[in-house]
This record gives structure tokens, C-alpha cells and sequence, in this order.
């Protein structure tokens, strides 16, 4: 599910499953969360679970997979789909989500 037309503030609220899901874990580590593959979602997102779920599918919120981030303030987004404020990149603390969206084409990947 893509994040479209949801009108809630709360991810956790979204009825169209743009969400993390919780119970998902990489094949291969439990400890290989959405929260985890969302630290390094260039590489993780790729990630499968024992069910060959990809992470990316699962881990929407986290791969940055939600639609409709246009808005320049997350908590305005209309869809529920908001960047974790918290997240940088792995060998550069500046490379924000706000960085990653300018080029997503070529930093989401």
C-alpha cells in the first residue's frame, strides 16, 4: 500500500498500511527491524525476510516508500507519511531525509 488521500497525522493510524510493519525481521538477524533497515535504507531495503518479503515492501515508512511527500513539514502531510527527523546517513551526519529528498532518484536507491 502507498500512502495516498489518508487524512490522519499519525502513521500508525493509516487504513492503507503505510506503515512499518512491527513484525517483520531480516532473514537472516531478529534483531533486523524496519526500525534497523530504516538506519541504512539504501542497503536494506533490498533485505528479505524468511518469507521473501522485502524489507521494502514491509518497511515502507522506513524505505521511504510513501507517496505524496511533497509538503516541506512533515507533520503537515496530509497522508500520514512523515521522514523520521532522526535519521542521517551512514557516513554523513548532514545527509538528513531532507537531503536524500532532493536527488531521490539517485540517494534512495
Amino acid at each position: 500500500g502507498e500512502c495516498d488521500g489518508n487524512e490522519t497525522d499519525s502513521p500508525t493510524d493509516s487504513p492503507d498500511g503505510c506503515v512499518d510493519d512491527p513484525d517483520w525481521r531480516g532473514k537472516f538477524n531478529d534483531a533486523h527491524t524496519c526500525e534497523y533497515v530504516g538506519e541504512n535504507p539504501l542497503q536494506r531495503c533490498q533485505w528479505e525476510n524468511a518469507n521473501g518479503v522485502l524489507a521494502s515492501d514491509a518497511c515502507e515508512e522506513a524505505c521511504g516508500e510513501c507517496d505524496g511527500n511533497e509538503t516541506d513539514s512533515p507533520t503537515d502531510s496530509p497522508d500520514g507519511c512523515v521522514d523520521d527527523p532522526d535519521w542521517r546517513g551512514k557516513f554523513n551526519d548532514a545527509h538528513t531525509c531532507e537531503y536524500v529528498g532532493e536527488e531521490p532518484i539517485q540517494r534512495c536507491q
